[in-house]
């Protein structure tokens, strides 16, 4: 008994602690502006896989595991990332990217030996931080909170409304079954005020789903609504024996689909066009590394140079080229997995999705945690769900909930020393990482302070860049931030080191342009033009670099190259008016007017 109530206040406290870190201090998994905070998650769940590995593996008699195909499926998953890793030159295996994965592996079983005790309380508690989540983001839209955004109304504890959105809607699913369960018939005063309190949960969450005005947030919450309704109501069925007309059916439904995706497309074209050209992007490098793909976490630092390659043979002038930006996702969850894994990783990832949702039982909880799973499929289309870290929490829950109802299993049995070993063994690796994982956090704490104090403690600041250099080099955008720090004090070779190493793990269009300035310094004129016109190429609406490569034309006396550029720059639209460009078209304009004198 004090066992179970020790677990008991064990769980809610690391559990109440890392669902309230992944949702209110770190929004995604991999994210610049989010690399502190991502450790805080990482120590919480640590913390709560080993209280709950000492519990199961010291008790007094033989342990039965129960393991099934979702925890087969998962684990020989996350084995082909780690194996792939290995495999493929050039992936770091120390990214966070990685680390997330393994603590939310961790979870899952966590989940999983609890979920009979108290999977309706944890349904209960994500429910309630969605609430909050939306709350906050209303009341940003009505002005009543501060939000850290000049380009959006509403972000909730996002920094924009598309996570916001999809996080909510990936939580409705579960106030919705417990509304649905309670019986009208039912005039209790205590029934009565749980289905009002759940009505306005009902209501909170759809407003915020809808205020975000994300796409995806609005039909993934329509289409995890359905699928309730319809195993509450059957209603698809019933609507298949009321109408006789087979083929007018079908008609409608599609001529209903249609209308849905028209309408959603035409509502913003031009972030819809956006994503088309991720799409045909991403889509070349799938086909470029088609079997194994090119490694777990390489998205990001290779889809930039690779629209950089398509805009080099394509045209710019066209609307695509208008719409280009800096993306360091797919929005295509599966298109990514393609890209990053290869058709094997991708089958195994679909391999896991089947099996999760292949149980006939029908609990409120099992059916919440489904729609759930599909409202987050549904996102993964169009979105980037599964890196952004509390949609990652909601989703590891739902398929641990799936995994406990599965039809079929298999039990592991275990004497008192095989398990005394286990745990040995699980102490010893978890220290190991535990304390490399603490000594990486504690260098980005000094790469944080670094960074705010190189502009009036120049020394020391790069003295802190240099001691945590040996810690940090596998981070692609600590490279980047360090070599711009040398180039901007003079340090030109150091800094072409540093950069040149931070193009295997890094993609910015900045990096290339700190590379130009630096090859320009030392007077390597053809490594600057070619870092130049590369980061033209990978954002060909970026006045920028093509400023910066006129200028390294008239400084090199490349008369007819400058002149040819300053008329395109001329030319070109800008896709966000700003002062800066219209003062490199004035100062392009003044250029051509005296070379025409000339």
């Amino acid at each position: 008994m004090y066992k179970l109530e020790f677990e008991k206040i064990g769980f809610w406290f690391f559990f109440i602690s890392i669902s309230s870190i992944t949702l209110i201090f770190n929004n995604h998994t991999s994210s610049w502006g989010n690399i502190e905070n991502i450790y805080y998650f990482y120590f919480a769940s640590f913390a709560i896989f080993i209280l709950f590995s000492s519990s199961l593996f010291l008790g007094q008699h033989n342990l039965e595991l129960v393991i099934n195909r979702v925890d087969l499926a998962l684990i020989a998953y996350n084995l082909y990332i780690l194996i792939n890793v290995g495999l493929i030159k050039g992936v770091n295996f120390y990214n966070e990217t990685h680390f997330t994965f393994l603590h939310l592996l961790m979870l899952y079983f966590v989940f999983k030996k609890l979920l009979r005790k108290m999977n309706n309380q944890v349904a209960v508690w994500l429910t309630v931080l969605g609430l909050i989540s939306s709350c906050y983001g209303l009341f940003q839209l009505l002005d009543w909170v501060k939000i850290n955004s000049t380009f959006f109304e509403i972000t909730g504890f996002f920094s924009n409304p598309g996570p916001y959105g999809a996080y909510l809607a990936s939580v409705l699913p579960f106030s919705l079954v417990y509304f649905l369960e309670l019986k009208t018939s039912d005039k209790r005063l205590r029934v009565k005020l749980l289905k009002g309190i759940l009505f306005l949960s009902l209501f909170v969450l759809l407003a915020g789903c809808l205020a975000s005005s994300s796409r995806t947030a609005i039909l993934s919450v329509t289409m995890g609504i359905i699928f309730l309704l319809n195993k509450k109501y059957f209603i698809f069925r019933r609507g298949w024996s009321l109408i006789n007309d087979r083929k007018l059916l079908l008609s409608l439904f599609a001529i209903s689909v249609l209308f849905i995706v028209f309408f959603l497309f035409t509502w913003k074209v031009d972030s819809s066009l956006g994503r088309l050209l991720i799409w045909k992007v991403s889509t070349n490098m799938f086909w470029n590394n088609p079997i194994f793909g090119i490694g777990s976490g390489m998205f990001g630092i290779d889809y930039a140079n690779s629209q950089a390659l398509y805009f080099a043979v394509n045209d710019k002038s066209t609307h695509f080229a208008q719409l280009a930006g800096m993306s360091y996702f797919a929005f295509n969850e599966w298109l990514q997995i393609g890209v990053e894994l290869g058709f094997f990783g991708l089958l195994f990832f679909v391999t896991l999705i089947y099996f999760g949702l292949k149980t006939s039982k029908t609990s409120s909880i099992v059916l919440a945690s489904k729609a759930c799973i599909y409202t987050v499929i549904i996102q993964s289309f169009f979105f980037y769900p599964f890196n952004v870290l509390p949609i990652q929490l909601i989703f590891t829950f739902s398929l641990a909930v799936l995994s406990t109802n599965q039809n079929f299993h298999w039990t592991l049995r275990f004497s008192l020393w095989p398990r005394k070993t286990i745990l040995f063994v699980l102490l010893l690796l978890g220290s190991f990482f535990l304390s490399l994982q603490y000594k990486t956090f504690r260098a980005v704490q000094d790469w944080k302070k670094a960074a705010t104090m190189i502009s009036f403690q120049e020394q020391r600041a790069l003295s802190i860049y240099q001691n945590i250099y040996p810690r940090l080099n596998y981070r692609g955008e600590f490279l980047f931030n360090y070599g711009a720090e040398l180039s901007k004090l003079g340090d030109y070779e150091k800094s072409v080191t540093i950069l040149e190493e931070a193009k295997k793990k890094f993609s910015h269009i900045d990096l290339y342009m700190f590379l130009g300035n630096n090859y320009k310094e030392m007077n390597q004129f053809m490594k600057a033009e070619k870092n130049y016109i590369h980061a033209s190429n990978m954002i060909p609406t970026r006045f920028y670099p093509n400023y910066l490569l006129v200028q390294l034309y008239r400084d090199t006396n490349q008369r007819k190259k400058a002149i040819k550029l300053a008329r395109r720059i001329l030319d070109t639209k800008p896709k966000v008016s700003s002062d800066i460009v219209d003062e490199i078209k004035n100062e392009m304009k003044k250029y051509l007017q005296n070379e025409a004198r000339i």
